[in-house]
């Protein structure tokens, strides 16, 4: 994923980006063909071109907005299912104990976020992360100091990614820990300031639904 671009002439309060404004110190075209010609050396298969769509910190969803939310989407994909195929992105949620819930969530052929293992992140100024949902904390190298090679064949480049720690929370406790990894590493982050446990799982919000209604 590479943002190519910041600047963005709207403002729309749910979009999840920091752009809005042109970074000062974007990267020129010709900067952009040296990064073309490194991704074909490394074999790029798929690349996404991506301009202003990051959630900004202070407009999160909150663990309640996520579970309504949850719910609304499985009542649409209920109703309308045969005529309206539901494409929910990565971080919608992994392994499910809904058949409902399980029938579009994305945990076939999971094997944890690829971020820094077989994903990276690219910045309009050419900072490289993990992955392009990521904040500035995870910020691995700039191309301008170094080629997208070095920095990628560099094992020092995504510490936290390529050498996952061990989970924690509910997480290390959950029966497809090994799968799952704690989901999307932005998402795990934004919620508990680690890379090694998540709040915004449809699994857990299954489980305490099942025991809220034990105890109701």
């Amino acid at each position: 994923m590479w943002r190519v671009f910041n600047p963005c002439n709207l403002r729309c309060p749910f979009c999840a980006s920091t752009s809005g404004k042109a970074r000062a110190d974007e990267m020129s075209l010709e900067e952009f063909r040296g990064v073309f010609r490194d991704l074909a050396e490394l074999g790029c298969r798929e690349l996404s071109l991506l301009g202003g769509e990051r959630f900004p910190e202070d407009h999160l969803m909150t663990r309640e907005q996520y579970r309504e939310f949850t719910a609304k989407v499985l009542a649409a994909h209920r109703e309308y299912g045969k005529r309206l195929k539901v494409m929910p992105m990565d971080d919608f949620g992994y392994f499910p104990m809904s058949k409902g819930f399980y029938d579009f969530a994305v945990c076939r052929g999971w094997s944890g976020c690829q971020a820094g293992r077989s994903v990276i992140g690219i910045r309009a100024n050419g900072d490289v992360l993990p992955c392009i949902s990521l904040v500035d904390r995870f910020i691995s190298d700039n191309l301008r100091r170094r080629p997208l090679v070095d920095i990628w064949h560099d094992p020092k480049s995504f510490p936290g990614f390529r050498d996952r720690a061990e989970l924690t929370g509910k997480c290390a406790a959950c029966p497809h820990a090994c799968d799952c990894r704690a989901g999307c590493s932005a998402m795990a982050f934004s919620q508990t300031g680690t890379l090694t446990e998540t709040t915004f799982c449809l699994r857990q919000l299954e489980q305490e639904a099942i025991v809220g209604s034990l105890f109701a």
